[in-house]
């Protein structure tokens, strides 16, 4: 009897136990987005995406540690970051800190002070065939880092 009662204790607690450790990870901040972000020299944004375990249509708390990132728009999971110019003359870092309750994550900005490098992306068929002179054709592409004209 007294090995039953020992066991039910034991069942007891190991369920206590389990309830309380599930409640405090359902609120954990996951980020689902890169956590080291790397940005060029010209002003732009950025998009965090992020979920709090457990919980829908509650957003995150964010926070920066510097003056060159502002938020745009924190909706359903998603963080638009706006960021400036690097006018400091050096690379650049700052932190970002999503926050629900004590759960925290952080993402890590850095901005460089070199222009990017723009990478041009052919979406439409490598070969074109032109049968005759003064033909249109459609070129399409997707441009990622473009720089602004200076």
């Amino acid at each position: 009897m007294r090995k039953l009662l020992s066991l039910t204790i034991a069942l007891i607690c190991l369920t206590l136990l389990a309830c309380e450790t599930e409640g405090t990870l359902t609120k954990k901040i996951v980020v689902t987005s890169p956590t080291n972000v790397e940005i060029g020299l010209y002003e732009g944004e950025f998009i965090i995406e992020y979920s709090i375990m457990g919980i829908e249509d509650v957003d995150a708390t964010i926070t920066t540690t510097s003056d060159w990132l502002r938020i745009k728009e924190n909706k359903g999971g998603k963080a638009t970051i706006l960021y400036t110019t690097n006018d400091s003359g050096g690379i650049r870092q700052a932190a970002i800190t999503l926050s629900y309750e004590s759960s925290k994550a952080n993402v890590i900005v850095t901005q460089s002070n070199e222009a990017t490098t723009p990478i041009l992306t052919l979406t439409s068929d490598e070969n074109v065939n032109i049968d005759r002179c003064g033909q249109k054709v459609v070129i399409s592409y997707t441009l990622e880092n473009s720089n602004p004209t200076q």
